[in-house]
């Protein structure tokens, strides 16, 4: 049961299996068929790309590509810098150690973070891309849940289950049920945080699918498998203010009010 609700006189209790490699396949099953997907890193700044070429004047682009693209070199080469210097701490680094791993440093980070992220904002096609991974986070827990959970009780909710091969799993419109309806059992008990509820019951699911059984239960943390990719050096995030480019380039303000019309 989740932790938040074991003071309870009668609260939610979740049955689970354990993962196989069948299950691990059935979760991006489930995911490619609710039309679910990620995309590479290189798809994302490919992407970024072809917005600058279509939003910037051609003085611009010049001024821009360059920059960008020794951005995501330096970002790189620090992701590199940075594991092997926490790999070199051990196991237990402390916190005056922690405190001392590299800083990323770049002349003009903010400027080329905020030029990525008007054009992420403006293009569609990186929106587009940009929600394709929103959209894959948000239900990966779900697709969990549909493999995971095998019964519940004291929890109002129907189980509806369906034949994928030779198992049997829960339907996907059935494991959001299940997260609502905790979801709302935790707020009518008054629980401070309602939604931690799920967010245990995902995190145990998300232990018992990847870890198996030995190690979920002695892990404290999950391991995550499959995770999208990692977009943060592609200016794929949003940030406060106006976009330089949108506030430069006179062919950007007559391009953005067309993007959202497909590009």
């Amino acid at each position: 049961m989740p932790a938040s609700l074991r003071h309870l006189p009668d609260p939610p209790t979740f049955y689970l299996r354990y993962g196989t490699p069948r299950e691990k396949s059935e979760v991006q099953s489930i995911l490619r068929l609710e039309g679910r997907t990620t995309h590479t890193q290189e798809a994302h700044r490919a992407a970024l790309i072809d917005g600058m070429k279509n939003l910037m004047t051609e003085d611009e682009f010049m001024e821009w590509e360059p920059r960008i693209k020794e951005f995501w070199d330096a970002s790189e080469a620090y992701a590199k810098e940075l594991t092997e210097a926490r790999n070199a701490l051990g196991a237990n680094p402390t916190d005056d150690e922690i405190e001392a791993l590299p800083k990323f440093e770049f002349e003009g980070k903010e400027s080329v973070v905020e030029v990525m992220d008007g054009v992420s904002r403006e293009w569609h096609r990186c929106r587009v891309l940009r929600n394709d991974e929103i959209r894959w986070r948000e239900d990966h827990p779900v697709a969990m849940r549909s493999v995971i959970v095998t019964g519940v009780e004291n929890l109002d909710v129907e189980l509806i289950h369906e034949r994928r091969g030779r198992a049997r799993y829960l339907t996907f419109d059935c494991a959001l049920a299940i997260a609502e309806k905790l979801y709302w059992f935790a707020t009518d008990a008054k629980v401070e945080s309602p939604m931690d509820a799920v967010a245990e019951l995902d995190l145990q699911c998300q232990l018992n699918l990847y870890l198996g059984e030995e190690r979920a239960k002695n892990s404290a943390s999950p391991v995550p498998s499959d995770p999208t990719p990692d977009t943060s050096k592609t200016g794929t995030g949003e940030t406060a203010g106006k976009s330089k480019v949108s506030a430069r380039s006179r062919k950007t303000r007559a391009t953005a009010s067309a993007t959202t019309s497909g590009t």
